[in-house]
């Protein structure tokens, strides 16, 4: 099949294009088909123009540093459509249906001879999820209303979360029409606990100045998924109930929210002495900290928007071998099951989770065991080979149906 994958935004701090968008079109190219990635670069202006092959995948950026307003531009919106009607695509893949993405869809779902038209949900968009947080009430009537459009009007739907998949169904979409499509993790990772897994965490632990004895425990964040109050108060408490512990926070918030972070950290005597503060890595810099850490950590609130989206960071720290300890928010009950690949605790249960935490640091035997577990599992339930396959018998489906819909057949390459 010929098919166009359609992200939000770049290759910034959002996950969703780097850490969803490419990895699946790596495999489904893997496959046999043919596959481009369009981007529409309003947020990494300083991608524009480029085109490259990466592991089979045409990725192109469109121009926008030409632009005065980019993220709201009409001739970047009259890009994405030129490019979909210039690749022909028998399938087009939207990632979110919000934005460029939901602009596009409506346009190309006008017309008779088109190809199949795919939105992939992996977050609550309208004004009960993100749109609620946007502080321009147009842009989130927008998002609201491009979001609805999209659950009832799309060929078939690709969730990345059983709640997401769940909704759809009550916009009245037919089971065959939504895959659960969650997240999943690389192949590229060394097994866990072999020697060359050794050899690079004793070469990250040494760039870093972590002891090789050390105890050390990860929080790999994006910042916005817990109150910050609230993780300073928890992690200062780990913190005090193991002296011996580092504390690694690595990530970046949406609107410079680790910036608040670093002020609690340095306000609170043990987070102060305990933590570090390594901002956003790059990834094969943050996968060399997940390898050289012994426990993660995963506090999240419990609402929609957590419950709604699909962590990617899980998968591919279970697939590394590392443990975690996961409030049991949306799809973390998903990945991780308590006792055997992980440890999971109720939301908002503060003292379970340092007690969880404690124990586990404590008991390396037990570490090394459900770390064994967690990578056997993300490797072979979640394997980004293993959801294309599922993906591509989803698109034969999908593919079948819009033949028969509109008696029109797309010549397939």
């Amino acid at each position: 099949m010929r098919i166009l994958f359609l992200a939000p935004f770049g290759l910034g701090v959002r996950a969703t294009t780097s850490a969803r968008a490419l990895p699946l079109a790596g495999a489904l190219a893997q496959r046999g088909h043919e596959v481009m990635l369009i981007i529409p670069p309003w947020d990494t202006p300083g991608d524009s123009g480029r085109t490259y092959q990466d592991a089979g995948v045409t990725v192109h950026h469109l121009r926008a540093d030409d632009l005065m307003c980019p993220r709201f531009s009409l001739r970047l919106a009259g890009r994405v459509c030129r490019q979909i009607a210039a690749y022909q695509p028998d399938i087009l893949h939207i990632f979110k249906p919000v934005g460029y993405g939901g602009a596009a869809g409506m346009w190309i779902t006008a017309h008779r001879r088109r190809p199949a038209v795919i939105y992939d949900l992996d977050d609550w968009e309208g004004r009960a999820g993100w749109a609620g947080r946007i502080g321009r009430w147009p842009e989130a009537l927008l998002r609201e209303f491009q979001e609805r459009w999209a659950l009832r009007h799309a060929d078939g739907l690709t969730a990345a979360s059983r709640l997401l998949a769940s909704r759809a169904r009550e916009a009245g979409r037919f089971p065959e029409e939504i895959l659960y499509l969650p997240n999943g993790c690389p192949q590229d990772i060394p097994q866990p606990f072999t020697p060359a897994w050794q050899e690079r965490r004793a070469r990250t632990r040494q760039r870093w100045a972590l002891p090789a004895d050390a105890l050390v425990a990860l929080w790999s964040t994006r910042f916005h998924e817990v109150a910050l109050a609230r993780a300073a108060r928890l992690l200062s408490s780990l913190c005090r109930a193991v002296p011996a512990l580092t504390l690694l926070a690595a990530g970046a918030g949406l609107a410079g929210e680790e910036r608040r972070w670093q002020e609690l950290a340095q306000a609170d005597p043990h987070l102060r002495r305990q933590s570090r503060c390594l901002g956003q890595l790059p990834p094969a810099e943050w996968q060399d900290i997940v390898i050289a850490s012994d426990l993660g950590l995963f506090p999240q609130d419990d609402h929609l928007i957590n419950r709604a989206r699909c962590p990617a960071r899980l998968p591919h720290m279970m697939a590394a071998g590392l443990p975690i300890v996961a409030e049991e928010v949306g799809e973390a009950g998903a990945y991780i099951s308590h006792g055997e690949s992980g440890w999971l605790v109720p939301a908002g249960d503060e003292q379970t989770f340092v007690a969880t935490a404690c124990s586990a640091l404590e008991d390396e035997a037990a570490r090394v065991q459900i770390g064994e577990r967690a990578a056997a599992h993300a490797r072979e339930r979640f394997a980004w080979s293993r959801l294309a396959e599922e993906l591509e018998q989803f698109y034969e489906r999908i593919w079948r149906q819009h033949i028969s819909r509109y008696n029109v057949r797309i010549a397939q390459r």
